[in-house]
């Protein structure tokens, strides 16, 4: 019983490293097109809670390499556009790992 518990528990720490919610509830203050002249976007915000919050300002980057589709990766650039415009707040997530240069889910809500 103790082998099987403890397996349970290894598989799901396992399992949250590498994924993660990178911030909740937060406003976008910018979206730029490039990060250091790379094939990704970015989004700089202010507020909200998760492992990528910093005290002055949050930037988390979408490389292109991680994307689900094309259309996705436009939709997440599109998300992020509206959330700048509209002061909405988001949600982001990196589903592969937990580093904040590597999200690939963005979604806004009121």
């Amino acid at each position: 019983m103790i082998k099987k518990l403890f397996f349970i528990a290894l598989m799901t720490t396992s399992l949250a490293t590498h994924s993660a919610e990178l911030i909740r509830d937060a406003t976008v203050i910018e979206v730029f097109n490039t990060n250091t002249n790379g094939a990704d976007f970015g989004i700089v915000l202010e507020g909200g809670t998760g492992r990528c919050v910093s005290p002055t300002r949050t930037v988390i980057t979408f490389p292109e390499t991680k994307k689900q589709s094309d259309d996705s990766y436009k939709q997440s650039f599109a998300i992020a556009l509206s959330a700048l415009s509209t002061g909405m707040k988001v949600r982001v997530h990196n589903f592969e790992d937990n580093l904040c240069t590597g999200a690939n889910f963005i979604a806004i809500s009121r």
